[in-house]
């Protein structure tokens, strides 16, 4: 049985320069599951797959309570003929204000929302981890799979 093989838990490390007299590093991380959410980096041809995007606020602020990422949105590139998505784009709830994203062969195209309390207005969610999305995927054919991110815009 051909294999399929997936980079996975990588982080991409964003700065954003503000106002303020500190700047404030955000880090995506993006890695490949099982449908049930197990990391995985290997998978068979045939096997589906999820890709999910999380992101944090890594540093910046002087206090937790003021931490949190506001918006989060990335565009991912891979190789479209070694993978293909099976769904769309699955906003977390924690994301879910203002989403966009588009999928294409070979690119998730500025996927991602704004934060919110589940009930409220969006605002930042703190210091800790958060998914932002996921999409599925269906491996194609053999290879090494590398999804690379950059910053959305």
């Amino acid at each position: 049985m051909k294999r399929f093989h997936s980079k996975f838990a990588v982080s991409i490390f964003l700065l954003f320069t503000c106002t303020s007299a500190w700047s404030q590093i955000v880090e995506f991380r993006l890695e490949t599951t099982d449908l049930a959410g197990n990391p995985v980096g290997t998978v068979s041809v045939g096997d589906d797959f999820l890709f999910t995007a999380y992101t944090s606020h890594v540093s910046g602020f002087s206090d937790p309570a003021d931490a949190g990422v506001f918006s989060a949105f990335i565009d991912v590139s891979y190789d479209g003929g070694l993978a293909s998505t099976t769904g769309p784009i699955d906003h977390a709830l924690r994301f879910s204000t203002a989403t966009s994203g588009n999928l294409s062969n070979g690119l998730i195209d500025d996927a991602g929302g704004l934060a919110t309390e589940p009930g409220s207005v969006p605002g930042p969610v703190g210091p800790t981890e958060q998914l932002v999305f996921s999409v599925p995927f269906r491996a194609d054919a053999p290879g090494a799979l590398d999804f690379i991110g950059s910053g959305s815009g």
